[in-house]
Protein backbone atom coordinates (compact mmCIF):
# COMPACT_ATOMS: atom_id res chain seq x y z
CA UNK A 1 0.00 0.00 0.00
CA UNK A 2 1.26 3.38 -0.84
CA UNK A 3 2.15 5.78 1.74
CA UNK A 4 -0.59 8.71 2.35
CA UNK A 5 0.44 11.89 0.21
CA UNK A 6 1.79 9.53 -2.39
CA UNK A 7 5.19 8.71 -3.71
CA UNK A 8 7.94 8.46 -0.70
CA UNK A 9 6.73 10.91 1.39
CA UNK A 10 4.26 9.98 4.68
CA UNK A 11 1.71 12.54 6.39
CA UNK A 12 -0.16 11.96 9.50
CA UNK A 13 -3.62 11.59 9.39
CA UNK A 14 -5.42 12.38 12.40
CA UNK A 15 -8.73 10.29 13.15
CA UNK A 16 -11.45 10.50 15.49
CA UNK A 17 -13.07 7.15 17.76
CA UNK A 18 -16.02 8.08 19.41
CA UNK A 19 -16.51 6.96 23.47
CA UNK A 20 -19.79 6.43 24.96
CA UNK A 21 -19.85 4.56 28.23
CA UNK A 22 -23.12 2.48 28.90
CA UNK A 23 -24.40 0.33 31.51
CA UNK A 24 -22.68 -2.88 29.26
CA UNK A 25 -19.61 -1.06 28.93
CA UNK A 26 -16.92 -2.82 30.95
CA UNK A 27 -13.67 -4.09 29.98
CA UNK A 28 -12.15 -3.51 26.14
CA UNK A 29 -15.53 -1.18 25.49
CA UNK A 30 -13.99 0.57 21.94
CA UNK A 31 -11.51 -0.83 19.29
CA UNK A 32 -10.18 0.74 16.30
CA UNK A 33 -8.43 -1.37 13.71
CA UNK A 34 -5.66 -0.18 11.74
CA UNK A 35 -7.01 0.76 8.55
CA UNK A 36 -4.09 0.20 6.44
CA UNK A 37 -2.89 -2.48 6.31
CA UNK A 38 0.78 -1.38 7.10
CA UNK A 39 2.93 -0.96 10.08
CA UNK A 40 2.23 2.25 11.87
CA UNK A 41 3.65 4.52 13.94
CA UNK A 42 1.22 6.21 16.63
CA UNK A 43 2.30 9.82 17.06
CA UNK A 44 -0.18 10.89 19.57
CA UNK A 45 -3.61 10.36 21.59
CA UNK A 46 -5.72 13.08 22.98
CA UNK A 47 -9.01 12.35 24.83
CA UNK A 48 -11.53 15.04 24.67
CA UNK A 49 -14.23 13.94 27.53
CA UNK A 50 -16.86 16.36 26.81
CA UNK A 51 -19.31 14.42 29.58
CA UNK A 52 -17.65 12.44 32.57
CA UNK A 53 -18.83 8.92 33.80
CA UNK A 54 -21.45 9.22 36.31
CA UNK A 55 -19.25 7.44 38.74
CA UNK A 56 -15.44 6.89 39.48
CA UNK A 57 -13.78 5.46 36.93
CA UNK A 58 -10.41 5.31 34.70
CA UNK A 59 -9.43 3.99 31.29
CA UNK A 60 -6.44 2.36 29.50
CA UNK A 61 -5.74 3.03 26.27
CA UNK A 62 -3.16 0.89 24.00
CA UNK A 63 -1.77 -0.48 21.38
CA UNK A 64 -2.75 -4.34 20.97
CA UNK A 65 -2.39 -7.28 18.46
CA UNK A 66 -5.90 -7.61 18.07
CA UNK A 67 -9.42 -6.36 19.63
CA UNK A 68 -9.26 -7.93 22.61
CA UNK A 69 -5.88 -7.89 23.85
CA UNK A 70 -5.58 -5.13 26.72
CA UNK A 71 -2.89 -2.01 26.58
CA UNK A 72 -2.15 0.74 28.36
CA UNK A 73 0.67 1.83 26.45
CA UNK A 74 -0.72 4.82 25.27
CA UNK A 75 -2.61 6.47 28.19
CA UNK A 76 -2.54 4.50 31.56
CA UNK A 77 -4.89 4.60 34.49
CA UNK A 78 -6.54 7.99 33.37
CA UNK A 79 -9.81 9.36 35.24
CA UNK A 80 -12.69 9.02 33.11
CA UNK A 81 -14.73 10.90 36.00
CA UNK A 82 -13.56 14.46 35.05
CA UNK A 83 -14.25 16.13 31.73
CA UNK A 84 -11.35 17.71 29.80
CA UNK A 85 -8.51 17.47 27.52
CA UNK A 86 -5.98 14.56 27.87
CA UNK A 87 -3.25 13.91 25.84
CA UNK A 88 -0.42 11.02 26.03
CA UNK A 89 2.28 13.82 25.05
CA UNK A 90 2.25 15.04 28.72
CA UNK A 91 3.18 12.30 31.60
CA UNK A 92 0.63 13.52 34.13
CA UNK A 93 -2.00 12.55 31.92
CA UNK A 94 -0.25 9.32 30.34
CA UNK A 95 0.08 7.64 33.33
CA UNK A 96 2.90 5.24 34.23
CA UNK A 97 2.89 3.40 31.21
CA UNK A 98 1.64 5.87 28.83
CA UNK A 99 4.02 6.62 25.84
CA UNK A 100 4.51 8.58 22.94
CA UNK A 101 5.39 7.14 19.69
CA UNK A 102 4.30 3.25 20.37
CA UNK A 103 3.99 0.87 17.04
CA UNK A 104 0.61 0.18 15.83
CA UNK A 105 1.23 -3.34 13.96
CA UNK A 106 -0.28 -4.08 10.46
CA UNK A 107 -3.50 -6.17 12.12
CA UNK A 108 -3.38 -4.12 15.49
CA UNK A 109 -5.40 -2.29 17.22
CA UNK A 110 -6.27 0.26 19.50
CA UNK A 111 -8.09 -0.40 22.39
CA UNK A 112 -10.09 1.28 25.10
CA UNK A 113 -10.80 -0.25 28.33
CA UNK A 114 -12.42 0.38 31.02
CA UNK A 115 -9.57 -0.24 33.87
CA UNK A 116 -11.43 0.35 36.89
CA UNK A 117 -15.22 1.47 38.22
CA UNK A 118 -17.92 2.27 35.23
CA UNK A 119 -18.02 4.63 32.74
CA UNK A 120 -21.61 4.91 32.74
CA UNK A 121 -22.35 8.06 30.94
CA UNK A 122 -18.85 9.17 29.64
CA UNK A 123 -18.84 10.43 26.19
CA UNK A 124 -15.89 11.89 24.53
CA UNK A 125 -13.68 11.88 21.54
CA UNK A 126 -10.60 10.00 20.69
CA UNK A 127 -8.30 11.66 18.37
CA UNK A 128 -5.51 8.98 17.68
CA UNK A 129 -2.58 10.55 14.98
CA UNK A 130 -0.85 8.11 12.84
CA UNK A 131 1.66 7.51 10.34
CA UNK A 132 2.41 4.66 8.53
CA UNK A 133 5.99 3.67 8.52
CA UNK A 134 6.80 0.63 6.40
Amino acid sequence: MPMQGGGDRAYPITFDITLAGTSTSTGIFRTFLNPFGAECLVLRADLDITTQSTGASTLDIGTAADAVTTSDNLIDGLSAAAAGRFTNMNSTNAGTNGKQLQKLAAGGSIVIEEKTGDVDGLVGTLYVTLLVTN
